[in-house]
């Protein structure tokens, strides 16, 4: 075990100037360190002062000292020293490690105890802590054709016991299944459910097309009361909140880096966009309230259950190699990693193969799991059927 104490001090600065009669307030940001003498510290934020003179940003203004008050997020980790909770998180770890053939090849686990204080010239002044906690560990299984190693990571900010056992299990058993698949089929039309942190990724789409740097980028044409499924749903309507105070999320903070206080943001209420979010900066270039930075999400679940989907032959995609939501263009897809698939006989795993379709394409469809997972800063559904698609083989 090794633990170390540190401060870092970030540092923005930034400069306004006029060009062509337009206004600009330029930034740039860097670290400096207590150990610089005065000499060195202006020297180094003389020349972020010049790149900031570079950056054409239209002026802005920067957030003010309000009346909302901070709440922090409460830890058990704050009951006694980090050391004293490694012991209990590494047995926690390596509880479910009883298996013959398969097992937890390596593990680093990393807890962090995070003071932060944000000031700036018009007189935010604000401070709190939080817990952040990742354990790495890879899972081999040695069965089958050869050996396999799949690479995990679980983020927490409170000790949860269980959850760490049942993604140590969940690890063990997709190396099982992936030492002992078959190669993926050409198949046709076949309904398709996403599961895992795919998941997770598929409806952050929806949190980042309703971000106001993306709809000034001109990267999203979102806009309020937009119905974001289209007018003719068959499927479960989307509803998605921002939260700043998840539970075991390593996202949850009281105020974001501007010092804009957060609070709970309702985004999309069954399929239509009721706010947008985002910085300080880029909600006054598009003249609407301020959300601040909130990187928690919480989606609400279907009313059927992930049996339900599986009453006929299907396909559940459980991981990818490389899963991709692309926000510009709506395409998902990638490598698939391991498979299920159901050919209305037996349930076989399945590697390799590739699904792509355009999410504005189906959208429309989709239901959603009343099984609820979590993965850090995402809360909601388990699995998304995504309806009949085709998955091309290796």
């Amino acid at each position: 075990n090794r633990s170390k104490k540190v401060h870092h001090y970030m540092v923005t600065l930034y400069v306004d100037f006029i060009e062509n009669e337009q206004e600009y307030r330029g930034s740039s940001k860097t670290m400096v360190s207590s150990t610089m003498t005065e000499e060195e510290l202006l020297n180094v934020l003389k020349d972020v002062a010049f790149a900031a003179s570079f950056v054409k940003n239209k002026h802005y203004n920067l957030p003010k000292p309000g009346s909302a008050k901070i709440k922090e997020n409460s830890s058990l980790f704050a009951k006694k020293p980090l050391s004293q909770w490694m012991p209990l998180i590494s047995k926690a770890v390596f509880a479910e490690d009883q298996e013959e053939l398969g097992w937890i090849n390596s593990t680093e686990i990393f807890l962090n105890n995070i003071e932060r204080r944000i000031r700036n010239s018009e007189g935010i002044d604000v401070s709190y802590s939080y817990y952040v906690g990742q354990i790495e560990f890879i899972t081999e299984w040695n069965e089958g054709k050869e050996s396999v190693e799949l690479f995990s990571i679980l983020d927490f900010s409170e000790f949860k016991e269980d959850q760490i056992k049942s993604r140590v299990r969940e690890m063990l058993q997709e190396s099982r299944e992936r030492a002992l698949a078959a190669d993926m089929p050409n198949l046709k039309t076949i309904p398709v459910i996403l599961s895992g942190e795919a998941v997770k990724d598929l409806f952050k789409y929806y949190v980042n097309k309703t971000n106001v740097q993306m709809i000034y980028e001109k990267i999203s044409s979102i806009k309020l009361e937009d119905a974001l499924q289209g007018t003719s749903v068959s499927g479960d309507l989307l509803s998605i909140d921002l939260v700043p105070a998840l539970e075991n999320s390593t996202e949850s903070i009281p105020v974001d880096e501007d010092g804009v206080v957060l609070k709970k943001v309702s985004l999309i209420e069954n399929g239509i966009v009721k706010n947008l979010h985002g910085s300080e900066q880029f909600s006054s270039y598009l003249g609407g309230q301020t959300t601040g930075v909130i990187n928690n999400y919480q989606v609400s679940c279907g009313d059927r259950s992930l049996e339900s989907f599986k009453t006929a032959p299907y396909v559940e995609l459980l991981s990818f190699s490389d899963f991709q939501m692309e926000d510009l263009s709506g395409n998902l897809g990638g490598e698939i990693r391991l498979a299920r698939y159901y050919d209305g006989q037996k349930c076989v795993s399945v590697t390799g193969g590739s699904i792509s379709v355009n999410i504005s394409e189906i959208h429309h469809q989709v239901y959603f799991s009343k099984e609820a997972i979590q993965f850090n800063n995402y809360y909601g559904p388990k699995a998304v059927l995504l309806g009949n698609l085709d998955v091309a083989s290796r």
